[in-house]
């Protein structure tokens, strides 16, 4: 591109992303951009031009590019002086380039310089490369703030990394708000490595399991200082600093085997971090036997943080490190430490103490004393106390900061802690404590607190506005009392903090006034009633609320129409109140509403236009209401979830719904639409691809107080497999479609079924004809179906069988014939999952049937060949056997002498008959004939048993 003299007309740009092109000719491009005061620079060469006149720049990022020159010194003026006079500079980034030079020593200057949203709201970086003939130096200073907002306390680290190598000085603790640069580390030492501290990283490297071969340059033939992660005193030669901590937080990558502290016989160590690795234990053989002791007292900061198949069953080689200033083994499994705090308890330097998360069990509260003389953050977090609070916690420094003890079974009540006068961050949350809430909270003047999870009850004391009690809460920045029963009017309070959390309380009056520094407000699941008005609607100054929830309540009225002194809500949830009437015009000017929640309520009406100016809308909830009219069709591009159920909508399911690509949760139930499913819903990108659905990605509200949420978060209720849900986290993942209780008609598309991501899909309550289509088993991922009360027919689909995540399945009352699929789900369901279905057969069904194979042709032919050959055998049996039987018969009863001839031979054989049983059996004792018609009847009685014949006679008797 020859000329960027064009872009000089574009005032109102922000952003201006040119990476890539070839700007090799423009001099003087920066010239084109003197109208711009907020904008990125990339795809550039040459050297950083004269910035003088860009007093309000706060973002520079100049990375991935063919800049050349020296790396710009803010006081020396390598690069123009001008920019050391950028003090609204907020980010600087001038990594992988062709930069030259020392790293400068001024950067002091620029105070609110940070890089990107990390999780510490107050974390300073700037990251920049030096680039030689053979190495790519990377450098990264990283100024992090602890939780004090005062920063009374800075630690800082300085990196340096070639790819391969890489080190890191020793930490940095300095008084006030500014990074004093120390150039600990540089190229040109003047010793080498000390022998005796290159044996003990030796013996440390022997344990050691490397699958990435990290340590392939700990090598006896190379200097140690230039190994990975080791810094050494220019002077001196010994090492100071050892770094081998896994930063990319790649499994493959981490070092794992055993810690050998052969690293604490290091005499002049005094940073050690191994953190966020696999480490299984610690081999203490070499302290243990050691005599005198190792000379470690000069280590300062030890991070073993995140092994978490570490498992230390000894912490006494602790005790010597009299020097620490910084302790963190939060992650590591100590349950067998019942004594941990005798090992630690005499550090009286130590500023940081992190044990979160590692499973002790004993926090001894019956100690008294501990020698925390300097302690200003403690956190012990997420362990397993299970008792009340220790009495040693209240013992401690005058100048004690910042406590968390949160989710660790503590019961009791909280003691007076009022003597902690500079506290600033109290974390108790997820706890049994109980009790009403203490007075002397109100004494701080800048507490961040959290109690939520607990089992408190009572009024908000007067004393917690620090003034009166007509404010809340008036400095703190961190307010969290949910999930409490704490009760009170806050009608005539006014809500003063940046992060306020009191959800599933037994609050009660109207809505407070809400200040403009508020942030996150969240009064959800209490008993708060009235109007919105007197709340949203007292001020004409724009205020800085992004997220309101006050839903689960008892609101009522109408929506006030003074949205627009609210401009950056983002969230909003006022579902499962009492509230009627229109959306007022003015939430038209909610450009960065990104969630609507008004479910459940009374409102009515169309569902307004206006709020297609709401371009940033990524959730509506409108369910449960009395909106009626047509489903709009003007929804913006990035919407993820509409759910409009149970409403009065009508006319057709819009085709524009599927030009919705991010659409992921669809839900139309409950209402009066008619006409077919449409045949493009295939359209619906995002439920095909299954990749996570970034517009419902949690935004970060950067806060490193308590432990509160630190996300502004979506939530909705599905109805899905036969219950409510509730959907918060992972919300991204979710892909739902739920047309059921309407009027819809036709067959079903089999486009439908090529969202193959889709999890739940409901159809149920509708008109809807036809076969369940084949293409049904591409739906892996389903988990809940219903076709349930609907006109479908057929076999169900043998396919059906390979949805191997089906929970849930109901097709009862159609007309489906045969037999159910084979399939261990599909067997597994209940009866109800069939019922309806005369003709379905089948497990678990209690009506049986048989599905044979089909047979092939001749197969056919040959069965019906068998077939006839069968029917004429036994037609043939049957003729002959009639025919004989009356020839016989019929000789026999028409001709006279037949007859004779055949009684005769009859009368011979029983004649036989009875003169075999006389002769065997005894005489005839009585005997008497009678004549019927042509047949004589002759009962004799021999031996008291009768013997029965039957003998024809002319008239002779006996």
């Amino acid at each position: 591109m020859d000329s960027l003299h064009w872009l000089s007309h574009l005032s109102s740009l922000e952003t201006l992303i040119l990476s890539g092109i070839d700007l090799h000719k423009q001099t003087n491009w920066l010239h084109s951009f003197a109208s711009f005061s907020n904008s990125f620079f990339c795809g550039l060469r040459g050297r950083i031009p004269d910035l003088s006149g860009y007093q309000e720049l706060e973002w520079l990022i100049l990375s991935n590019n063919e800049l050349d020159g020296s790396i710009p010194d803010w006081s020396t003026g390598e690069v123009p002086p001008s920019i050391g006079s950028l003090l609204s500079l907020r980010s600087l980034d001038l990594h992988n380039n062709g930069l030259l030079g020392h790293v400068p020593s001024s950067f002091q200057n620029c105070k609110d310089l940070s890089y990107g949203n990390e999780c510490w709201a107050s974390k300073k970086t700037l990251r920049f490369d030096k680039t030689g003939e053979k190495k790519n130096f990377r450098v990264v200073l990283e100024v992090m703030v602890g939780l004090n907002k005062s920063e009374d306390f800075v630690f800082g680290k300085l990196i340096w990394t070639d790819g391969k190598h890489r080190v890191r000085s020793r930490i940095v603790v300095s008084q006030g708000d500014s990074f004093y640069y120390n150039p600990y580390f540089t190229f040109n030492r003047s010793m080498c490595c000390n022998e005796k501290d290159q044996r003990a990283l030796l013996m440390f490297k022997q344990g050691v399991v490397d699958p990435s071969n990290r340590l392939s340059s700990w090598s006896s033939q190379e200097d140690c200082c230039e190994w990975l992660g080791v810094a050494c005193d220019t002077d001196t030669g010994r090492v100071t600093m050892l770094d081998l901590q896994n930063i990319n937080l790649n499994e493959s990558e981490s070092l794992r085997g055993e810690i050998n502290l052969s690293l604490l016989q290091l005499e002049f160590l005094n940073f050690l971090d191994l953190s966020f690795n696999d480490f299984e234990s610690v081999n203490d053989s070499v302290i243990a036997n050691s005599y005198p002791p190792a000379n470690i007292s000069k280590l300062e900061q030890l991070t073993l943080k995140f092994n978490h198949h570490l498992h230390i069953d000894n912490l006494q080689w602790l005790s010597p490190l009299s020097s620490l200033v910084y302790l963190d083994l939060s992650g590591i499994d100590l349950h067998k430490q019942t004594n941990w705090l005798q090992s630690i308890h005499s550090f009286s330097s130590l500023i940081w103490l992190y044990m979160n998360n590692c499973q002790l069990t004993n926090i001894q509260p019956s100690v008294e004393n501990v020698n925390f003389s300097s302690l200003v953050f403690l956190d012990l977090g997420e362990n397993d106390f299970y008792s009340e609070l220790p009495n040693w916690l209240f013992n401690l420094s005058n100048d004690f900061k910042v406590l968390n003890l949160s989710n660790c079974g503590l019961r009791g009540q909280i003691p007076d802690l009022s003597r902690y006068r500079d506290m600033e961050s109290l974390d108790l949350s997820n706890n049994k404590l109980r009790g009403s809430l203490p007075k002397w909270l109100g004494q701080f003047n800048d507490l961040d607190l959290d109690l939520s999870n607990n089992l408190f009850y009572g009024s908000i004391p007067s004393s917690f506005g620090n003034i009166s009690a007509s404010s809340l809460d008036t400095t703190s920045q961190f307010l969290a009392l949910s999930h409490n029963s704490i009760s009170g009017d806050l009608s005539n309070l006014s809500l003063t903090s940046e992060f306020i959390f009191m959800s599933f309380n037994n609050l009660k009056g109207g809505v407070p006034r809400i200040s403009k520094h508020v942030n996150v407000l969240d009064l959800s699941h209490n008993s708060i009633s009235g109007h919105l008005y007197p709340a949203l609607c007292h001020t004409e100054y724009e205020n800085n609320l992004v997220y309101l929830d006050i839903s689960d309540n008892f609101l009522t009225g109408e929506l006030p129409d003074c949205w627009t002194n609210w401009t950056k809500l983002s969230y909003i949830y006022l579902g499962n109140n009492k509230l009627t009437g229109e959306v007022p015009p003015t939430m038209s000017s909610l450009l960065e509403l990104k969630s609507l929640d008004l479910h459940n309520n009374g409102f009515y009406g169309d569902i307004p236009r206006l709020l297609q100016n709401c371009t940033a809308l990524v959730l509506i909830n409108l369910e449960r209401n009395d909106f009626f009219g047509s489903i709009p069709n003007w929804m913006q591009q990035n919407i993820s979830i509409v759910k409009l159920r149970s409403n009065q909508l009508t006319g057709n399911i819009p085709p524009q719904l599927c030009n919705l690509s991010n659409l992921t949760v669809l839900d139309l139930a409950d209402n009066k639409l008619s006409g077919s499913i449409p045949h493009c819903l295939y359209n619906l990108t995002s439920l095909v691809s299954g990749f996570p659905n970034n517009s419902l990605k949690v935004d970060q509200y950067g806060y490193t107080g308590a432990s509160g949420d630190s996300e502004y978060r979506f939530k909705i209720m599905l109805y899905t497999k036969g219950q409510n849900l509730e959907y918060s986290k992972n919300l991204e993942l979710v892909r739902s479609i739920d047309l059921s209780a309407n009027k819809l008609s036709g067959e079903i598309p089999p486009q439908l079924f090529f969202l193959v991501k889709m999890q739940s899909l409901n159809l149920s309550y509708n008109h809807l004809t036809g076969k369940i289509p084949e293409e049904i088993g591409m739906m892996k991922d389903m988990e809940s179906l219903n076709f349930s009360h609907n006109k479908l027919q057929g076999e169900i689909p043998q396919s059906i069988s390979g949805l191997s995540f089906l929970s849930d399945l109901n097709v009862s009352y159609n007309n489906f014939i045969g037999q159910i699929p084979l399939g261990t789900q599909l067997q597994s369901f209940d009866v109800w999952s069939y019922i309806g279905n005369p003709e379905l057969c089948g497990a678990p069904l209690i009506k049986n049937c048989t599905k044979q194979e089909k047979p092939n042709q001749k197969e056919l032919a040959r069965e019906d060949e068998d077939d006839n050959f069968l029917r004429s055998l036994y037609l043939g049996m049957g003729v002959g056997f009639a025919m004989g039987f009356w020839v016989v018969c019929g000789s026999i009863f028409c001709i006279r002498a037949m007859r004779h001839r055949f009684f005769r031979w009859f009368d011979g054989v029983v004649d036989r008959i009875y003169r075999h049983i006389q002769d065997g059996q005894g005489s005839l004792t009585s005997g008497s004939c009678t004549w019927q018609g042509t047949s004589l009847i002759t009962i004799c009685c021999y031996v008291n048993k009768p013997f029965v014949y039957e003998k024809y006679s002319t008239g002779f008797s006996l």
